[in-house]
């Protein structure tokens, strides 16, 4: 129970410290070993406060309790204050619904914000109350006797019923049986009154729609086969054999590269060649589907037409299934996907018959998936199936020769599109120039929000470096460059003629005082003048 103890002498000075927490034990044990012989109170880093029963020791709060015995000696049991308590209703305060926790007796422990302020009752007036204290329903249908009668979950209950008070209430309610080794411990009960089930239909309804607009919508890259991915740096152009190789094999295909390398066009590209390009794809963005709803996605549901209720999984049976950032599946999706790639059945979300399904799956990720194995947020079983056949995209800033490729295309691309009111046919060698001194952090997506912003701005026929975004220009690898109107001349006259503009900048700058001017150029004012006077000759 006590993580310290602290043994004292009729004195008052310490002579042992005995450890009950190792943890404790890792972060202060070197600093209190210095203790022993000294006098506990005269030690300046505890600071008790007797009325609260709490100690201090540097900022660090413990519940204390002193115990005397005979002969004067004495022990200070510690017991280190996490304020977990303190957390744990903060957290349940953040949430809208009414969050409601029960004894296994029915006894109210405690009531969150939201349940306090919906029902209109003071804190003081729900502990230790019964729910049928509290509220006048039918005790065979309330949700949390129901709950401890039955001791299963309790989902979506639609209650109407009154409080005490006698304020009325039309929730949907759900309980959770809570346990601690078999035994029962109470009832977690959560209520939502119905303007907050309608906020939460509309915010389906409009995933739902969402689902359905990414299903009809033809992907911009599910026609592209390899042959029309620009491959002109060593890099790319080995990464295309690599890629050859995959599209003439079934196996798992797992693409990854930086944010923007755009890996979906590459899985595309893949699965359009070879002896893949005959084969039904199915395709799944995991980041753009929430995770309360990969579930169904994948499963299907016994509810709605055919195709709403065929899931991914079933409708991928003989083809492939292509997973789009894929480091954005929840650990229960993971799950349901491993079991299935392990041959194992799985059922329609409500539903009882099992369902076997056999695909090949091609998987897409801008993060590093071995990292995420490490920190759990990923299945290493999972991990190991889907890379397979690994496959990786390099940077745009290790593929250079790749760029004016990427911008051709680019701008055949745009060449249609009414935005874009001049037409363009390439792009300049100084511009280019610029483009490929720049490291483009955002790889492609990056360098076509660049083509972009060129084409509206510019005139045409060709991309000119005025027309490119400032962050372009301003980069200081493009100082390097070779200037195609630059002409070499005497050293000497060239420094001359720096100066001259320099010190005449300065000069205009200072509103033509000498003394100030010639102060910011490390100079004297004699010299300056010297100079200026040399200037006008």
């Amino acid at each position: 129970m006590f993580d310290v103890i602290i043994s004292l002498d009729s004195n008052g000075f310490i002579t042992t410290i005995e450890w009950k927490n190792p943890e404790l034990q890792k972060s202060l044990g070197d600093i209190w070993s210095a203790y022993p012989g000294a006098v506990f109170s005269d030690i300046p880093a505890f600071v008790t406060n007797p009325d609260e029963e709490t100690i201090c020791w540097n900022d660090e709060e413990f519940q204390y309790h002193r115990f005397e015995m005979p002969g004067g000696e004495s022990a200070v049991f510690l017991k280190y204050n996490d304020h977990m308590e303190e957390l744990l209703k903060a957290a349940l305060d953040i949430f809208p619904e009414s969050i409601q926790l029960y004894d296994r007796n029915a006894m109210a422990v405690y009531f969150n914000n939201a349940g306090l302020s919906t029902m209109d009752f003071p804190h003081n007036e729900i502990k230790h109350k019964h729910v049928l204290e509290l509220f006048e329903v039918d005790a065979d249908y309330s949700t949390v006797l129901t709950a401890l009668r039955t001791q299963n979950r309790i989902a979506n209950r639609f209650c109407r019923y009154k409080a005490r008070s006698g304020a009325s209430f039309t929730t949907v309610n759900n309980a959770w049986p809570v346990f601690r080794d078999g035994k029962l411990l109470g009832i977690v009960d959560t209520e939502m009154n119905m303007e907050m089930v309608e906020g939460k239909i509309k915010e389906l309804s409009r995933i739902e729609d969402a689902l359905k607009e990414s299903r009809l919508q033809v992907n911009q890259f599910s026609w592209k086969s390899l042959e029309d991915i620009p491959a002109e740096s060593v890099a790319m152009k080995k990464l295309m054999i690599d890629a050859g190789r995959a599209a003439q094999k079934t196996e798992n295909l797992l693409i990854s590269g930086e944010e923007g390398t755009e890996t979906e066009l590459l899985a595309y590209g893949i699965c359009n060649t070879g002896l893949r390009k005959d084969r039904p794809v199915q395709v799944m963005n995991c980041a753009a589907i929430p995770e309360e709803l990969q579930e169904q996605v994948l499963l299907g549901t016994e509810t709605g037409n055919e195709d709403e209720r065929t899931g991914l999984l079933e409708k991928a049976d003989g083809g492939i299934l292509l997973l789009e950032e894929v480091s954005s599946l929840s650990l229960r999706a993971q799950s349901i996907l491993l079991h299935v790639l392990q041959g194992d059945s799985f059922r329609r979300t409500g539903g009882s018959d099992d369902i076997y399904s056999s695909f090949s799956v091609v998987s897409t990720t801008s993060e590093l998936l071995p990292e995420l194995v490490k920190t759990k947020n990923f299945r290493i079983d999972l991990y190991y199936r889907l890379s397979v056949c690994p496959l990786y995209i390099p940077p745009l800033r290790e593929r250079r020769k790749d760029i004016r490729n990427l911008i051709q295309e680019r701008i055949a691309a745009n060449e249609n599109l009414s935005i874009f009111r001049n037409r363009f046919s390439g792009i300049s060698g100084k511009a280019l120039q610029y483009m490929e001194a720049y490291p483009w952090p955002g790889n492609r997506k990056e360098l076509n929000y660049a083509v972009d912003y060129a084409m509206s701005r510019g005139k045409g026929p060709e991309i000119l470096p005025d027309d490119l975004p400032a962050f372009l220009t301003d980069n200081s690898a493009a100082a390097d460059l070779p200037d195609e109107d630059f002409k070499p001349e005497d050293l000497k006259k060239a420094v001359e003629k720096f100066e001259q503009t320099y010190i005449r900048k300065t000069m205009n700058h200072y509103n033509g005082n000498i003394s100030k001017s010639a102060e910011a150029l490390g100079l004297k004012r004699q010299s300056l003048q010297y100079r200026l006077r040399k200037s006008r000759q």
